[in-house]
């Protein structure tokens, strides 16, 4: 019982991390855009200190996070092989590149100020807020030959970087510095910069936010959580970039309102990072458990289970017919045991359950050659112990129905309606439910209710002698 509501109370922080963030990345904007209105609105707010080694830490941090989210992705891209993730990943290489020649370097070497710095940081960033706001908008397709795409993207992502790095080296004889209003004056917006830098930051800043948007919906519609930081992480640099906008100081040394909603635009990716990352764990973690269950399956198939199948052929050739038949009945409940234990083993994680129901009704049907009618809610799930116990309690309904009840017809009905309901009739013989005991199946009637009970819910066997059964579970 406690192992089934993990299950579900960990399906359920792993579809709603997503959502969550989705709904935060809007309220993240709009705090962010009324902070820098109150800086810029309100006289005497302002935020400003000399500090050369924080500059040098922040520019040295956002270059590690990019480095770390781009060797993330290079995974991600690996396993899923789908363009958003390319474009992601091409988004991170950027800013990567970027940050570590045109920021991080400068910093280090004390000209973070030159005229190659100023401006090939802001190209950079136009780039990299580019490559993030195509990431959020590409289709989410699988590509047929993902190495050659990645190669090509990634060379093309060096070939940019590249032709930043030339244009600013080339043009720094000619690009003004030291422009804007002092540090300490940034209480008041005051836009005192050339028109060209002031249009490639308004450039960025749209795109950023065309990137928010488009990773918010993206969010919200697939789910992703590590999709939903980066639409955190596009607003924070949104704001960030409406900050540098209404105040674009070029100040060596100097840390602004602006550089630290940018630290926090990738503390939001870090923050993604260490969350897929976490992911991977666990999947690593589920993976290797699949792997010891369809070695036990395999196991079980070459052994008990063929054996248990001589058995069950070798009663058929008993003398006495009282015996033979409680011999085979055994048997072959044994080798439906078995069978069951094989099938949970070999399952698929991710299997959706009306799968798992339809596959093993068929199973079963198919033997007897009864028809199999299905009604099933695909959208419905149910995860770890629950799901076993629940397709045990429906393997054991339709084997009553057809083995022992012999119907021809067996109907599954799967829906979400005040709890999960599955309902399992048939058109066999049916029986007394009060008085079970006379029947072979008797045991297998207390088995389905203890194991309902044990999972927080009920069943209810409807049946008359020679009208059929119907067998309902409800699980809350």
């Amino acid at each position: 019982m406690a192992g089934h509501r993990q299950d579900r109370r960990r399906a359920r922080d792993t579809a709603s991390g997503a959502e969550r963030l989705w709904r935060v990345t809007p309220a993240v904007a709009v705090a962010g855009g009324a902070l820098t209105l109150v800086i810029a609105l309100v006289p005497g707010v302002g935020f400003a200190f000399h500090s050369p080694r924080l500059q040098s830490a922040i520019e040295t941090a956002s270059a590690l996070v990019s480095v770390l989210a781009a060797y993330l992705l290079v995974g991600r891209f690996e396993l899923g092989r789908r363009l958003s993730d390319l474009g992601l990943l091409m988004a991170a290489t950027i800013l990567a590149l970027a940050n570590l020649a045109f920021s991080t370097v400068p910093a280090i070497v004390g000209h973070p100020d030159s005229a190659f710095a100023v401006w090939s940081t802001l190209w950079g960033r136009a780039l990299g807020a580019g490559a993030l706001a195509a990431a959020a908008l590409v289709p989410d397709l699988r590509l047929g030959r993902p190495r050659r795409a990645a190669t090509r993207a990634l060379l093309g992502t060096g070939v940019a970087v590249a032709v930043v790095a030339a244009l600013a080296a080339g043009l720094a004889g000619t690009l003004p510095v030291g422009f804007g209003p002092s540090p300490t004056s940034s209480d008041a917006p005051n836009v005192a910069a050339p028109a060209g830098f002031l249009a490639v930051q308004a450039a960025t800043l749209a795109l950023f936010a065309v990137a928010a948007i488009g990773f918010c919906r993206r969010a919200a519609r697939t789910h992703d959580e590590l999709v939903g930081w980066f639409g955190v992480a596009a607003a924070l640099g949104t704001v960030s970039l409406l900050d540098a906008l209404l105040f674009p100081t070029v100040a060596a040394g100097w840390v602004q309102v602006a550089d630290l909603i940018r630290l926090a635009f990738y503390l939001a990716i870090l923050a993604g990072a260490l969350r897929e990352i976490r992911a991977y764990q666990r999947q690593a973690a589920v993976a290797a458990v699949l792997d010891e269950r369809r070695r036990l399956a395999r196991d079980l198939h070459d052994g008990l289970a063929q054996e248990l199948t001589f058995i069950s052929m070798q009663s058929r050739r008993l003398r006495e017919p009282g015996e033979a038949a409680v011999l085979q009945e055994a048997a072959e409940r044994a080798l439906d045991e078995s069978r069951a234990a094989i099938s949970a083993l070999s399952r698929r994680a991710d299997e959706p359950l009306a799968t798992a129901v339809a596959q093993v009704a068929e199973t079963l049907t198919a033997r007897t050659g009864a028809r199999l009618r299905l009604d099933l809610d695909r959208s419905v799930d149910l995860q770890g112990e629950g799901r076993e116990s629940l397709l045990r309690i429906v393997r054991e309904a339709v084997s009553n129905g057809v083995r022992h009840g012999g119907a021809t017809e067996v109907c599954i009905v799967l829906r979400y309606e005040k709890g999960l309901r599955v309902t399992i009739s048939d058109n066999g013989s049916g029986f007394e439910p009060a008085r079970p005991g006379g029947r072979v199946d008797s045991f297998g009637l207390v088995s389905m209710h203890e194991r309902a009970q044990a999972l927080g819910g009920r069943i209810e066997v409807r049946s008359q002698p020679e009208r059929g059964t119907e067998v309902e579970v409800v699980l809350p």
